[in-house]
């Protein structure tokens, strides 16, 4: 399970989104905020808070919150073993 609180308080702190704006919708060719630097700013903060490395492809794949929670989640099963996780 993705630590969902603290993803969204990083994704709401780099993309300056105010609480009242839900997250889930979010896609990065749609919000003009969502630009190279704030890309690589998410990533870095969820790496360093989460414990969490992603690959160069996964971090050009990462284009909407629901995709990036999606990532997340499975890398954490993942490292947690369980059965059938990629």
């Amino acid at each position: 399970m993705v630590p969902e609180l603290e993803l969204e308080r990083i994704f709401r702190a780099v993309m300056n989104l105010d609480a009242d704006r839900p997250v889930e919708g979010i896609v990065r060719g749609e919000f003009p905020a969502w630009d190279s630097l704030r890309h690589a700013e998410l990533i870095l903060r969820i790496q360093d808070r989460l414990g969490i490395a992603f690959r160069g492809a996964e971090i050009i794949r990462i284009d909407s919150y629901a995709k990036l929670r999606s990532l997340i989640e499975a890398r954490m099963s993942a490292r947690r073993g369980d059965p059938g996780d990629p």
